[in-house]
């Protein structure tokens, strides 16, 4: 799990007192902070900050965090980072275009400060465990990609010893199938 004294948190919102609000909350947990508006943030700062997790604190009808959210999601540094919304309306059309543009969960701001640092370092926790898999799939795809070449190479040396070939052939196997 990233520890909250690792864990960079960037706060995107456009009313200024609930966003400060808010990253007081987290601070105050060791979390690090970054708070930004609407208006003034994009990709390439986002990279800079590089954050563990997004918060987008909505209080007015603007598409800003829905683009900035679908841009985040196609963007392949960022695309994994978990992205709340935390919305002051409580209205199920926002909470669906929040899901709709890649949102991993969707917070009234009715909800108490405590709930929404609790829901953070869920969201981190299942963030880091998501990447340590995602490293071990792919070491493993690499281990059987190796046993793969092992194996047509022992069939190679096998019919140049005249030898039936100990192993079926892979390739041409896994095509049938599918």
């Amino acid at each position: 799990m990233i520890l909250n004294s690792t864990a960079i948190i960037l706060i995107v919102g456009d009313d200024d007192q609930s966003r400060d609000a808010l990253a007081q909350g987290l601070v105050e947990q060791d979390y690090a902070v970054k708070v930004r508006a609407f208006f003034s943030v994009n990709i390439p700062e986002i990279l800079t900050i590089s954050p563990d997790l997004i918060i987008f604190d909505v209080h007015r009808e603007t598409v800003e965090p829905y683009r900035l959210c679908d841009e985040i999601r196609i963007e392949e540094m960022l695309k994994d980072v978990p992205v709340l919304f935390r919305c002051a309306k409580d209205d199920e059309e926002l909470m669906r275009k929040a899901f709709a543009c890649g949102a991993v969960d969707f917070v009234r701001s009715s909800h108490s400060r405590e709930e929404i640092v609790i829901r953070v370092g869920i969201h981190l926790s299942m963030s880091e465990k998501l990447r340590k898999l995602n490293e071990f799939n792919k070491a493993m795809i690499g281990r059987e990609l190796r046993v793969v070449e092992l194996k047509e190479e022992v069939n190679r040396l096998a019919k140049e010893l005249g030898r039936a070939t100990p192993y079926q052939e892979i390739w041409s196997h896994m095509s049938r199938e599918a």
